[in-house]
């Protein structure tokens, strides 16, 4: 049985201007900004090679995540 949601996620082609978008259009705030690739990246998302800047954002009891393939 599904409770509810923990976060939903966008792709999104400019992380500089989709930040600001939800921040202070939205009200959400970041959580956490950070860059992976190698192994786990590749292998979850199956892109060999993936490289990818992660967002968290949450607000108004919703997570959001930004994706931005680098």
């Amino acid at each position: 049985m599904i409770l509810g949601i923990h976060h939903v996620s966008f792709c999104v082609s400019d992380m500089e201007r989709s930040i600001p978008f939800y921040r202070d259009g939205f009200g959400f705030e970041v959580l956490s900004d950070r860059t992976i690739s190698g192994p786990v990246p590749e292998k979850v998302i199956r892109l060999q090679g993936a490289h990818l800047r992660l967002v968290h954002m949450r607000a108004h009891g919703l997570g959001l995540e930004l994706i931005q393939y680098l």
